[in-house]
Parts: structure tokens; sequence; C-alpha cells
């Protein structure tokens, strides 16, 4: 039990830059200038894989691949 407890909190960042994703997916929609967009997608990009890259070290973690 406690391990989960402990897996969570490690999740916590990944969640926020997720949520911090969101606002830079709403401004590409938005956006009418490409270079703009261009710019902006690759920060949110950037985002998604370091969120996902944090996803996948937590996981690491927890879930050992079977050598």
């Amino acid at each position: 039990m406690n391990s989960h407890m402990e897996m969570i909190k490690n999740l916590q960042p990944v969640l926020e830059t997720i949520k911090n994703i969101q606002p830079s997916l709403q401004m590409v929609k938005n956006l009418h200038s490409v270079s703009d967009a261009v710019s902006t997608m690759g920060a949110a990009s950037l985002a998604a894989s370091q969120a996902t890259s944090a996803l996948q070290s937590v996981m690491g973690i927890y879930c050992p691949t079977i050598e």
C-alpha cells in the first residue's frame, strides 16, 4: 500500500507538466502566425517528451522490465 502512495507522489510532477501543456495547445488553436505555431508546438512537444520520460522513469522504478 505504501509503495502505491509513493508512486502517486512521484507522478505529481508528471501530471503538473501535462497540465502545463494544456495552455500551449490552446494557444496553438488560437494562433494565426505559422512561426508562432511552430515555436509553440516545439515547446509543447518538448514538455510532452519530458513528461513521457519522467513517466517512464517512474514506471521503471515500480515496474522493472524482466531481463
